[in-house]
């Protein structure tokens, strides 16, 4: 390569690399947002995670192990293009509460302090009363944080379902407008 090519090239690349590996921001296992269907299993399968089945929306479900629980992870696109992952964790209804506090000490340690947390439980329902999973069940325990940060529009979310799962969200700066449109086509239907 010609000493000028060879500068202009190098240039080009430490202009443009930097800005597409912030723009990547919170992905799990380093998968690229972006990435098509192959990619997708071949990086999930490197997590031991294997193919379980492909949706009518084309998203793609997993299952394997991860933190020493169950796991059900969904790849979910638009356009044939990763645009979210899904993390559930399939814990005992007795964990879900740890297995959340641990999680977020570990995305804490990561990724710097959460941007929005939500941990409490409404009426009659409080912390230490011996009906804190039964409360979550029925929709009043509340446990969700987020982690965002400002020059970054993805998002990565961690909460405890009303089936008493962990689920950690890793959402890419194009989800938003694919939820809008998977929203609106519902809508359609009724």
């Amino acid at each position: 390569m010609r000493p000028r090519a060879a500068a202009l090239f190098l240039g080009t690349l430490l202009t443009v690399a930097p800005l597409c590996l912030t723009a990547q921001g919170y992905r799990f296992a380093e998968i690229p947002w972006g990435s098509n269907g192959e990619t997708l299993k071949k990086m999930m399968a490197v997590q031991s995670l294997m193919l379980v089945k492909v949706d009518s929306d084309g998203d793609y479900e997993f299952k394997g192990t991860l933190a020493q629980y169950l796991a059900v992870v969904w790849g979910f696109m638009a356009g044939g293009k990763l645009v979210k992952v899904a993390v559930y964790l399939i814990t005992p209804d007795n964990k879900a509460r740890e297995e959340y506090r641990k999680m977020k000490d570990v995305l804490i340690t990561k990724y710097g302090p959460p941007t929005s947390r939500y941990d409490y439980f409404q009426g009659p329902y409080e912390e230490g009363d011996g009906y804190e999973d039964q409360a979550i069940r029925l929709g009043k325990g509340h446990f969700f944080t987020v982690v965002q940060t400002e020059s970054d529009t993805s998002n990565l979310g961690l909460q405890i379902s009303e089936r008493l799962a962990v689920i950690i969200s890793y959402e890419s700066p194009r989800w938003n407008g694919e939820a809008d449109r998977r929203k609106a086509k519902a809508t359609k239907a009724f």
